[in-house]
């Protein structure tokens, strides 16, 4: 009895460090993907505005020193804090007099805050705007302390503490920062540049089922070829990771009810059936991205469906990712 009780315990703690690893990854993915989609639609709105913009609001945060750039939108509810960092609605807008405070999950836009130290940089931008602020310091708040102002202009990042925990916290990590300068410039070019466009699957491809939003168990990202630094630690990693996933789980639906689907996605390249079968929950998805300098040069899904491992390999066109290799 006392050895099935171990085993028991052995396999929680094993599932738990399984999902300790997978539940951020799935979360960092998910928000690189639709919250590049939210900046983008935040650059054009509110860059067309530009010149007669003069109420605070959403915008575009960037924190160079842990390479976060992430969309800022009003609110805290979990919809939001999904794809964006959010606005405290009792809180200043960023640039207003007053202490504005920005909230996102640990396990996202705010993983690697611990990280900043004072004196790194911080900006939001909107409109012809941006806000720079400089990090004061950094501490874990907790219940029944409170927040202290590091300035008549500040800014507060708030997320749980410890990061990356998949169980309720009471404490928050808090950083604090203050204004320093204000830039009468339109950013949103330069933000638009940080968020590379990815090629896209044919139009004639509805957007397939996320993987992971199906069962599927994140593995590892990895890199091939000559990435240049700034393109790593960028946005364009988990971006092209995303349109490697979509083209997989294209390809199974393919083969499993929309032949000609294969026709526009891999020309000329024999489907397996295999890829089509029934995935065994807990098998990890593993990526590898050939890069060289800031330029996709592949993007490799390999997993192992019942039992059989199996690669798929998509490559950029000229506006369109398109499979040009499968391996069992």
């Amino acid at each position: 009895m006392k050895s099935r009780i171990l085993r028991s315990v052995g396999a929680l703690l094993f599932f738990g460090a399984i999902l300790g690893v997978a539940y951020p990854l799935w979360w960092q993915h998910r928000q690189a993907v639709d919250g590049a989609q939210e900046i983008r639609r935040l650059s054009g709105a509110v860059a067309s505005r530009c010149a007669r913009a003069s109420s605070f609001g959403p915008g575009v945060l960037r924190i160079p020193a842990v390479a976060v750039v992430a969309p800022v939108l009003e609110g805290t509810s979990g919809a939001v804090l999904a794809v964006s960092v959010g606005h405290d609605l009792s809180s200043p807008w960023p640039g207003e007099h007053g202490i504005s405070i920005l909230e996102a999950h640990d396990v996202g836009y705010f993983a690697s805050n611990q990280l900043l130290r004072s004196g790194d940089v911080v900006t939001y931008t909107r409109a012809c705007e941006t806000y720079v602020y400089r990090v004061v310091g950094h501490y874990v708040l907790h219940p029944g302390q409170t927040i202290t102002s590091p300035g008549p202009s500040g800014l507060v990042l708030d997320s749980c503490w410890p990061t990356n925990a998949l169980w309720f916290t009471p404490d928050r990590l808090i950083v604090t920062a203050v204004l320093t300068n204000v830039r009468k410039i339109d950013f949103f070019g330069a933000v638009k540049r940080a968020v590379p466009l990815a090629a896209q699957l044919p139009r004639s491809i509805p957007t397939p089922p996320n993987l992971f939003d199906q069962g599927w168990l994140a593995g590892t990202l990895t890199f091939t070829g000559s990435p240049a630094l700034a393109w790593k630690d960028g946005p364009a990693p988990l971006l092209w990771e995303s349109r490697g996933l979509q083209a997989f789980s294209a390809l199974r639906i393919a083969e499993q009810t929309h032949a000609l689907w294969t026709s526009v996605l891999a020309p000329g390249i024999s489907i397996p059936s295999i890829i089509g079968e029934h995935y065994s929950s807990g098998t990890p998805v593993n990526v590898v991205e050939y890069v060289k300098g800031t330029k996709m040069q592949s993007v490799t899904v390999a997993t192992k469906i019942q039992g059989v491992p199996i690669s798929v390999t998509s490559t950029p066109g000229a506006k369109t990712l398109r499979v040009i290799a499968i391996h069992t």
